[in-house]
């Protein structure tokens, strides 16, 4: 497995992990159980990361997020994180924190009008899946701009809503995305 399957593999057993999903299967002395405790055991570096204020831009409104950086060499890879209607960035917190300590930095945001809470511009009478698209589209232009990540390996991860969102956006620019994932919270 090259360097590449085995992040994005790293990075979906972790989202699946830290989601919750299909905790059923996961039961003591499965064979699940052992593949997956295999996988963690490769993951022998944890890192020292930043926590830092980014904020892109979507025509005249500005979006917020939070940056979750790895203190390592190099350009890493970068998951974007898409939270579901009516929520925040702050939604995506434990998946961020729990693989920038393991070299991948996360981009959480906010989508203009996305929740009464947002930190983004616009409100929530003016947002739908297209806006939100639109945002999306703009974070991903934004991002694979910044020096510390490599533009080749940016995976986008969307909860709910942000799950549609990361779809469609995924389709409109697939030559610039490496993955995608959809976090199913039961």
């Amino acid at each position: 497995m090259n360097q590449i399957s085995r992040c994005i593999m790293t990075v979906i057993l972790l989202m699946c992990i830290l989601s919750g999903c299909g905790s059923e299967i996961f039961k003591s002395g499965t064979e699940t159980e052992k593949i997956l405790k295999t996988q963690t055991e490769e993951i022998k570096d944890h890192y020292s990361y930043k926590m830092k204020e980014v904020w892109c831009t979507n025509g005249n409104k500005r979006i917020y997020g939070v940056l979750y950086l790895p203190e390592r060499k190099g350009r890493v890879p970068l998951l974007i994180y898409s939270h579901g209607l009516s929520d925040t960035h702050a939604k995506g917190e434990l998946y961020a924190t729990s693989l920038a300590a393991r070299g991948i930095a996360v981009y959480c945001f906010d989508f203009c009008g996305g929740s009464d809470e947002s930190k983004s511009n616009g409100k929530v009478i003016d947002m739908s899946v297209m806006t939100e698209v639109s945002d999306l589209e703009a974070v991903l232009n934004s991002a694979r701009k910044w020096n510390a990540i490599d533009k080749n390996k940016i995976v986008l991860a969307g909860f709910s809503q942000g799950g549609i969102v990361t779809a469609i956006t995924a389709a409109r620019c697939e030559e610039n995305v490496a993955g995608i994932i959809f976090v199913e919270v039961r």
